[in-house]
């Protein structure tokens, strides 16, 4: 005989409600984010002022993915959103809304997370959206334990081919041995003044593709000795060298 769910009590029938399950437990959210953020301040603090430079431009465009991700559904309340989303609801708004309340500045180049805003977290964020939070937290520290925001710049990979292309341009010929930096400045110079009374339009063609020659060598000169064997390598040119030819002339 099947359960009715039901029992007597002085003759009537008393129907039982069944007890929900309780929703899981999450082990101690609040303090996950906390931990995170100190271990998170405690490797930037320790971080040089170049490295750090190099971080914080990869660590903005990473908390605005995470501001363009933050749902309705992650605060706790529906006017907190509205003053995360903005007026325009874009991405501006939203990345000014979390350097305000998630971090804090420490000298004139440093900005740390708030490891002492935990009520405003508790206040603000449901579970989901306090987990979103600590994931990046933890992206930032691995981004840091990787070196990632180290990026390399497309321009400044050593292509043989194209170096060797580069070098006849501006009149290097020889390119088996090892090329000091100050011979391609001197050959581009020297090239650079035979085409400067150019008066026809195929020469101002070949003053341009001179300077854009310059530009690339320039560019993976520094990559261009990586590639020799550290004890042949002659010392690379001071960025300051590097950077003053940046007003390349055609």
């Amino acid at each position: 005989m099947k359960a009715s769910g039901a029992i007597k009590a002085g003759g009537r029938r008393i129907k039982q409600r069944r007890k929900r399950s309780a929703a899981p437990i999450v082990n101690d959210i609040h303090g996950d984010y906390i931990d995170a953020v100190n271990e998170l301040n405690e490797k930037l603090v320790s971080m040089k002022d170049n490295e750090y430079i190099k971080f914080r431009d990869f660590s903005t465009r990473l908390v605005e993915k995470l501001g363009s991700e933050l749902k309705r559904s992650y605060f706790k309340n529906r006017n907190e959103f509205k003053v995360f989303k903005g007026d325009q609801d874009d991405n501006s708004q939203r990345l000014k809304y979390l350097y305000s309340n998630l971090f804090k500045p420490v000298d004139q180049l440093k900005i740390l997370m708030n490891a002492e805003n935990v009520e405003y977290i508790k206040k603000t964020y449901t579970q989901e959206g306090i987990y979103m939070l600590t994931q990046m937290v933890h992206q930032l520290k691995d981004c840091i334990q990787e070196r990632s925001y180290n990026q390399v710049d497309p321009e400044k990979l050593y292509n043989p081919e194209k170096f060797k292309e580069n070098c006849a341009k501006i009149g290097i010929e020889n390119t088996d041995e090892k090329i000091p930096f100050s011979l391609i400045k001197e050959k581009y110079e020297t090239r650079k003044k035979e085409l400067s009374d150019a008066d026809t339009t195929d020469d101002l063609e070949k003053s341009l593709d001179v300077s854009n020659a310059f530009i690339s060598l320039r560019n993976q000169y520094e990559n261009y000795l990586a590639s020799f064997v550290p004890d042949e390598t002659e010392e690379a040119p001071k960025v300051e060298e590097l950077e003053a030819d940046n007003g390349v002339e055609s």
